[in-house]
């Protein structure tokens, strides 16, 4: 049978990738149309690589998708965060401003009831002043209590976008492990179908030369 000495597959690198540290050794090869034909060419060695190196890619795609999958989602929780905290940042603000204000008015009716109470205007117009220094007290109590529920809800929504980026983090560097692995394994196989044409070929020159 007629050996094919047409590569299954061709690399960006021609040269050994394990000695040359320039190679990023993570670059897989590119499958050429040659790998079909070499799985129906009825030679184990070569439908062996070739069933390999197919696998191989097919598992490469998969990882790559899964990987940048991931990276989408890690992007869109650090996102999330973020927008948390900015939220958290507008809330705490806010709060300052209503306190403020409402600490503000407060001081006000207090002065206005001692003033009330010095000029001897009646009872009526001093307890009318304290009543509403009490009610703007109260109502810094419920604005401090509502901006404390929402800022303890933005905290508590910006964990969990951290905690998604993280599990998304790991499951991208997963995805790029086993894409690496596919890589290898695809590299495992050219390596194998090379030295596997040069020894039949290596073999055939020696039948014919004892013929």
């Amino acid at each position: 049978m007629k050996i094919t000495q047409n590569p299954i597959v061709t690399s960006p690198q021609d040269s050994d990738t394990s000695t040359d540290p320039s190679v990023d050794t993570t670059t897989a090869p590119t499958l050429m149309p040659a790998v079909n034909q070499l799985i129906d060419s009825g030679d184990p060695g070569a439908m062996l690589a070739a069933l390999v190196m197919k696998s191989g890619d097919e598992q490469r795609k998969v990882a790559r998708e899964q990987r940048d999958q991931a990276m989408k989602a890690e992007d869109t929780a650090d996102n999330a965060e973020i927008q948390d905290m900015h939220d958290k940042a507008d809330l705490q603000r806010a709060q300052g401003i209503v306190d403020g204000s409402l600490q503000i008015a407060q001081g006000v009716t207090t002065i206005g009831a001692g003033c009330s109470e010095a000029s001897g205007a009646s009872k009526r117009t001093t307890a009318e002043w304290n009543g509403a220094g009490a009610a703007f007290g109260a109502g810094k109590s419920v604005a401090d209590g509502f901006f404390s529920g929402a800022i303890t809800d933005k905290d508590a929504d910006a964990k969990q976008a951290d905690v998604s980026a993280n599990s998304f983090k790991q499951m991208a560097d997963d995805a790029h492990d086993s894409e690496k692995d596919a890589t290898d394994l695809m590299n495992k196989a050219l390596d194998f179908y090379k030295e596997y044409v040069d020894t039949k070929a290596q073999t055939m020159m020696a039948a014919i030369h004892r013929a």
